[in-house]
């Protein structure tokens, strides 16, 4: 039988899990076909990638300290591949336009690209497994805010090894604040002069406070630092509708309550 002395080989561009069929003819010798017979051929199912090792616990973002890589033990298998096609790196929940960003180191052939609208982090190209375990290692998280919102941001990690998507792994961005202090300046260099008769003195009139990472302050002191006499110096503020002055006599302490 002609037909159980065929060989046949069957290309390796086949798609994984799927069924083909062939069409078999043999023909006598004056080239008339004798018979038909259908090959019915199926591949072999695809293996998807499996995404593992990735840390338990979340990243403590620190306001104002940089960038802060999502991984460094993430690991990617796969059993029937060894390259893959793409990666997705996703801030998932509470993803701020403006605010969070995510950016990686550079491998020949596999290109990143950043979407801020959607939050992702795009990976694509043609390169080994082992590569595209490297490059998810160097993925970095920043918060480029100066007064960044403190919810939980999730980080979602999935890959495509050209047919099947692996499972998604995630970890979570948790906020601590790092505050810088305010500053206080431009206060007059002269001494005040005050004479028995004169009327309450305003300590400044050009004094100015900046603060890197607050809009509002929540409370202030004004003392006597040397010198203070309880019976005959006194300090006095107007309160406002959210600030309050309150002086200590004994002290020579006012404090200043309120936010704003």
């Amino acid at each position: 039988d002609v037909l159980n002395k065929t060989s046949y080989a069957i290309s390796e561009n086949l798609k994984k899990g799927t069924s083909y069929y062939y069409r078999v003819r043999s023909y006598n010798s004056s080239g008339t076909s004798s018979s038909s017979n259908i090959i019915s051929l199926m591949t072999a199912p695809n293996s998807k990638p499996v995404l593992s090792g990735i840390e338990n616990g979340p990243i403590e973002y620190k306001m104002k300290q940089g960038k802060y890589l999502l991984t460094n033990s993430l690991l990617i298998t796969d059993a029937d591949d060894d390259s893959l096609g793409s990666a997705v790196i996703e801030i998932g929940e509470n993803y701020i336009q403006g605010e969070d960003s995510l950016s990686c180191g550079q491998i020949a052939g596999i290109v990143s690209v950043w979407d801020p609208a959607l939050g992702k982090l795009i990976l694509s190209g043609n390169a080994s497994v082992s590569l595209y375990q490297i490059i998810i290692r160097s993925v970095w998280y920043k918060n480029v805010s100066v007064k960044p919102s403190q919810s939980e941001r999730t980080i979602k990690i999935t890959y495509n090894d050209g047919i099947d998507n692996g499972n998604i792994l995630s970890r979570k961005i948790v906020f601590s604040a790092v505050n810088s202090a305010p500053v206080l300046g431009q206060i007059e260099d002269s001494k005040l002069m005050y004479e028995l008769t004169s009327p309450p003195l305003c300590i400044s009139d050009s004094l100015i406070i900046t603060d890197k990472d607050n809009v509002d302050l929540f409370g202030g002191e004004i003392k006597f630092s040397v010198n203070f006499m309880q019976n005959e110096d006194l300090l006095i503020f107007s309160n406002t509708e959210k600030i309050k002055g309150i002086y200590n006599p004994a002290t020579g302490i006012l404090s200043l309550e309120g936010e704003d």
